[in-house]
């Protein structure tokens, strides 16, 4: 590329054209592509777009981005259709390439699997059982870090935990009771989500929420301890969309519920008045039932005694 007055210029191998940004550098990355492309998508009412870091994620299906590129000024006319067809090889050896991947990683997961059905033919000690574990987890972590997932560091999760939630419990994570725990995130956006407040007398209200559009959640239990079904020594995963970030702590097992003064206010407030009203309702009783003397009694038993008679006698 030429170092001058940033005229537009032609590279010849890929056909695009460059315009120039700024005078303070003549690198590169002062320049971008001087054509534009417009992408149909389908309108999303409730999903806005957030501000997160920038992320690998290309939020477009691979048959469309090649339609999209077929179709602009970066191919001649004449030459979509050869086009079209690299993508489609290349297509087909990735998928033949992650189809193997996904078999060695289904052989690995096999002898952790809370759900299989089948019965295993492998004996492992547990030496063998944590190596083995250990390489499901470094495969689990280059798969997703391959499909532009985030993994998210100790750091990060100890942050979201400490967000309390508008909707969700604050609760607290126990991290000692897992082998190992890792989760992944793709996709961050804002949707907005029905609140109820009491200083606005608790009508409905919008309230935008920051979320992970899809996140996975992998982990392992330590020796001794189960999961809620009972299962030792295995590997749960999970996949969950448009997860609050302020909520991770909730789809994680272990948790303990932190409760501040105002919310154990609220539990024994009612409790307390509820007891007082039944010992008055049980003392005002045993006070009338003491002033009215033995025919009283004897009336009262009467009444109970004739409708459980006329009860039976209908039954």
């Amino acid at each position: 590329m030429s170092q001058g007055s940033g005229r537009l210029c032609r590279l010849p191998h890929n056909r695009m054209t460059y315009r120039k940004v700024g005078d303070a550098s003549m690198t590169t990355d002062h320049y971008r592509p001087a054509f534009t492309s417009t992408v149909r998508t389908k309108p999303v009412a409730h999903v806005t777009s957030p501000t997160p870091e920038r992320e690998h994620f290309i939020p477009l299906r691979a048959d469309d981005l090649a339609h999209l590129l077929a179709s602009s000024e970066l191919i001649e006319v004449g030459q979509q259709h050869d086009f079209l067809d690299v993508c489609r090889i290349l297509k087909s050896v990735f998928h033949f390439e992650y189809h193997e991947e996904l078999l060695r990683l289904k052989n690995t997961y096999a002898p952790f699997d809370p759900d299989t059905d089948t019965v295993s033919l492998r004996w492992s000690d547990e030496d063998s059982n944590t190596i083995q574990s250990d390489a499901l987890f470094e495969s689990l972590v280059h798969m997703f870090e391959r499909a532009n997932f985030r993994r998210l560091n100790r750091d990060q999760l100890e942050k979201a935990f400490e967000v309390k939630s508008a909707w969700g419990l604050n609760l607290e994570v126990d991290f000692d009771i897992f082998d190992r725990l890792e989760l992944f995130a793709r996709g961050e956006a804002v949707v907005q989500r029905d609140h109820r407040d009491w200083r606005n007398w608790y009508r409905v209200q919008k309230k935008d929420v920051l979320v992970h559009q899809r996140l996975v959640v992998a982990f392992k239990l330590r020796n001794g301890v189960v999961d809620g079904a009972g299962r030792e020594g295995v590997v749960t995963l999970k996949i969950f969309k448009e997860i609050p970030k302020g909520d991770l702590e909730m789809l994680l097992p272990g948790t303990r519920v932190q409760m501040t003064l105002l919310d154990r206010a609220k539990i024994a407030l009612p409790t307390i008045s509820g007891l007082a009203m039944t010992v008055y309702k049980i003392i005002s009783k045993a006070m009338v039932i003491a002033f009215a003397g033995a025919y009283g009694i004897l009336g009262f038993l009467g009444l109970v005694g004739g409708t459980l008679g006329y009860g039976v006698k209908s039954f």
